[in-house]
């Protein structure tokens, strides 16, 4: 007995196969599918057999290895063993599909913490499901820092699609960083083939936290840059307004050996021009040179007597250079830490009229170095360059009050650097000043006077790539009473006690609130003795804003027993704290100020934080007095600076010296330097 004819064969075409599906016939223990294309006959090389079991009807087959493209006839028989096969199914034609591809996106780039969604799309839409599979490699980016890894990822386009997006999740972290990259790959593809040119794709993480940070960071730099800049304008400035303080020469003709930052009021002398440098912390040669240099060179004065507040002074025009250096230590607010160093220097004209008044213009370079962290997001460095115009101007309304003001006007550029890169951008400045000092009584030998000054700065950074518009500023009021009394202790002693208390307010982007602030000195010089110590000391005893503690002080003792500079001379010269602002203390136009451990609470470590020692011998030489001198300065634990050289000094008329120094940093990058220098008065 025959088998019955096969029906119902259905075919699903594929690009390279055919899937044939049929109903099944009563009695068959198997079929047979056959196929040809165009008009080639069956042939049994294009055969195929399936069997019919309790678990399997047998009622289908995949035909595969096919061309796409390509039209097939095909039939199926059913078979049974011991018996004739049954007659051939109806024939059916279909065309294998032509052969597509998928692509996916070459480049993508998303902000932390989103999803990174990239397009996949087939060549051309497609009558059946298609199916891909892909997975992800890392780059600079990390799966499980900065995304989630895909191992076997799916994308299925269903039939008449042909644009699909896969997502990748991106992970958020507080941290600034630079650009980073992972990949995603095309791994396989069912019923599409991937294209080999487009099988990839980079995906780019960028850093939504970068420009916030960089603004809260620079805006920080330029506060602190800002107070530096205003208070260090005040003292270089409002040194021209006061007489000049003790120190440099000394009476016997023989130069003294000052301490740190003595320089700046060393060369006031009437009618003399004075040109020398001062020993100090450790910053490059060129920097150096710069902010340990100065002159003040009269341009025709003739003497005047005494004004308020002026002491002996010349009338006339006066070309005058200060250099600076200093630094800041600040915590501004929790988590941010920051400390700079700072190099400048100001050159000046002015001019002095028969009643004391005094008006000019400086121009000012100053170059900070600032290094910054905060807490859990990253560090980075700023370095800013700012050139300043400052017109000042001081005058008399009346006996024992002088009064002054100073107006301010900069420009530079900013660079900052952290893990996200580097950027560059313009720097504006404006600034201004003014106070006065009332002389206020005469009491017992003990000379008091009131004095008050205040000032307003402001910054601005340009925007740039990776960095908004940034502004800084900072606000300072100060009120003082300062006290002093010059005591005659023997013929050839003197000894002046001195004392300042008062209150300040600060205002601008840190460092906010009120405060008190005490200082004082004792000076004792014995001529007999060759002899000169001098202890000076300040302290902000309370302050508003808890993380601004400031104290400092420093101690200069000079030996010098020989007569006029001659025979043995040793200068021993501590000093304490943290730079807070400027080297010399703005406040008194004195010592040095410094700031303590950033506020931390902690009982001040009183071990000196610098040291100046210095020994010499005197020998009359070359018509006048030679000084072979060795020294040794330290700051701290991180720079220790060796001096060997000579001094020649000229009996008064001029000065010259070369001095060798070798400084070895905690870093490892010493150098070696030699200085010459000199004074010549006319």
């Amino acid at each position: 007995m025959l088998l019955g004819q096969v029906t119902g064969v259905r075919v699903e075409p594929g690009v390279e196969s055919l899937s044939v599906t049929w109903r099944a016939v009563d009695e068959a223990g198997g079929y047979k599918v056959q196929w040809r294309s165009g008009s080639e006959d069956y042939d049994p090389s294009r055969e195929a057999a399936t069997a019919v079991s309790a678990t399997n009807p047998g009622t289908s087959y995949t035909i595969t290895g096919l061309t796409p493209d390509t039209s097939y006839t095909l039939r199926v028989i059913a078979t049974r063993a011991g018996r004739p096969d049954g007659p051939p199914s109806d024939e059916v034609t279909v065309a294998t599909l032509r052969r597509i591809f998928v692509s996916i996106a070459r480049e993508a780039s998303v902000v932390e913490g989103s999803a990174a969604e990239l397009s996949v799309r087939l060549s051309e839409s497609f009558p059946v499901t298609v199916t891909v599979t892909w997975t992800t490699m890392d780059g600079t980016a990390k799966a499980g820092e900065d995304y989630r890894a895909e191992a076997a990822g799916r994308l299925t386009f269903e039939p008449g699609d042909r644009m699909g997006t896969l997502r990748v999740r991106t992970l958020e972290d507080p941290r600034i960083e630079p650009a980073e990259t992972f990949r995603v790959r095309l791994t396989e593809a069912l019923n599409a083939e991937l294209d080999p040119r487009a099988d990839s794709a980079t995906v780019t993480i960028t850093d939504d936290d970068t420009e916030a940070v960089r603004a809260r960071a620079l805006g920080k730099v330029l506060t602190a840059a800002g107070r530096w800049i205003a208070t260090d304008a005040v003292r270089v400035v409002g040194g021209r307004f006061t007489a000049p303080a003790a120190g440099g020469r000394s009476s016997s003709g023989a130069r003294a050996l000052a301490p740190a930052e003595a320089g700046p009021w060393t060369a006031q002398d009437t009618g003399a021009t004075s040109i020398g440098t001062d020993a100090g912390k450790a910053q490059r040669s060129a920097e150096e040179l710069l902010s340990r240099s100065w002159f003040d060179v009269p341009l025709g004065a003739r003497e005047t007597g005494d004004t308020a507040g002026a002491g002996d002074a010349s009338a006339g025009w006066r070309l005058w250079a200060r250099g600076t250096a200093g630094g800041f230590d600040e915590r501004p607010e929790a988590g941010f830490r920051m400390d700079g160093e700072v190099a400048g220097g100001y050159l000046g004209l002015d001019h002095r009229s028969a009643g004391g008044s005094l008006a000019g213009v400086a121009i000012s370079h100053a170059r900070s170095d600032v290094d910054y962290a905060i807490d859990s997001v990253g560090t980075g460095e700023v370095d800013l360059e700012l050139t300043s115009v400052l017109p000042y101007a001081h005058f008399s309304p009346r006996s024992g009050l002088g009064v002054w003001g100073l107006l301010g006007a900069g420009w530079g550029s900013a660079g900052l650097k952290d893990e996200a890169g580097e950027v560059e951008t313009d720097v504006k400045m404006r600034m201004a000043a003014a106070g006065l000092r009332q002389e206020v009584v005469a009491w017992r030998g003990i000379d008091v006077a009131a004095k008050a000054d205040a000032f307003l700065t402001g910054l601005e950074a340009d925007a740039a790539a990776g960095l908004p518009k940034t502004t800084g500023g900072a606000r300072q009021l100060r009120l003082r009473l300062e006290g002093r009394r010059q005591l005659e202790t023997s013929p050839a002693a003197r000894m002046t006690p001195s004392l300042e208390i008062g209150g300040r307010w600060d205002g601008g982007d840190a460092g906010k609130g009120l405060g008190v602030e005490v200082g004082g000195g004792l000076a004792y010089s014995n001529v007999a003795l060759g002899l000169e110590v001098e202890a000076r000391g300040w302290l902000l005893l309370a302050h508003e804003e808890e993380k601004f503690d400031e104290w400092g002080g420093n101690l200069t003792v000079k030996l010098d027993p020989g007569q006029a500079g001659r025979g043995p001379r040793v200068t021993f010269a501590p000093g304490w704290g943290r730079v807070a602002g400027s080297r010399a203390l703005p406040t008194w136009n004195g010592p040095e100020a410094f700031r303590a451990d950033g506020g931390s609470g902690r009982t001040p470590d009183l071990s000196p934080d610098r040291l100046e020692l210095e020994a010499g011998y005197g020998v009359p030489a070359l018509g006048g007095l030679l000084t072979p001198h060795a020294g040794l300065s330290m700051a701290g634990s991180e720079t220790r600076r060796y001096r060997l050289g000579a001094r020649l000094d000229m009996g008064g008329r001029a000065d010259l010296g070369i001095e060798g120094r070798r400084s070895a940093r905690a870093d490892g990058s010493d150098t070696n330097e030699i200085m010459i220098y000199g004074r010549v008065d006319w």
